[in-house]
């Protein structure tokens, strides 16, 4: 045994995001979200948007049939249930989820990468909270996932905390 720690309290970044994702949504078509160009990506869309690159949200899960998230769904992980199933009840990691991946498919928005292997992790609950352990277990899935199918892997967590962890660093 190398230490011994309390798990850490973490949480989503930001408020509700359901106004948000309304006030934006194109119901007539696709909206081009300015951050894109704000980071360049239809630039980097000349070379690649994202195939062969395998991205994992470890967030409140994703809405896995979410139209715009659909056709690029891989699979996932409920790192609080321990099942396959990360299904969102929040919202915030189908948002998080679609800002990095919305497909290419004249409905609601494109993502920055619409053409990325999109994997799911739910570490946090549905009020946004969640621990360092199911984090890490999160992470851990990943890695094994990473080691099993191998080819290049991201991992995006849209969370904080204002404790450190040991054992989630150690994991990371």
């Amino acid at each position: 045994v190398r230490y011994v720690e309390a798990a850490v309290e973490r949480h989503i970044l930001g408020g509700p995001l359901t106004a948000v994702a309304d006030a934006f949504r194109n119901l007539h078509g696709q909206t081009t979200p300015e951050g894109l160009d704000t980071v360049h990506a239809r630039e980097v869309w000349e070379v690649t948007r994202g195939e062969a690159v395998n991205v994992v949200v470890i967030d409140t899960g994703v809405d896995y049939q979410h139209p715009d998230i659909a056709p690029n769904w891989q699979g996932g992980f409920n790192a609080i249930t321990q099942t396959n199933d990360p299904m969102d009840d929040n919202d915030h990691g189908t948002h998080v989820a679609g800002t990095i991946a919305a497909r290419d498919n004249n409905l609601g928005v494109i993502g920055v990468a619409p053409n990325v292997r999109l994997w799911g992790v739910k570490a946090l609950r549905g009020d946004g909270g969640g621990t360092s352990a199911h984090v890490s277990a999160g992470i851990d899935w990943v890695i094994d996932q990473k080691r099993r199918l191998g080819g290049n892997w991201i991992i995006n967590m849209s969370l904080g905390s204002v404790s450190e962890s040991a054992f989630e660093q150690e994991t990371i």
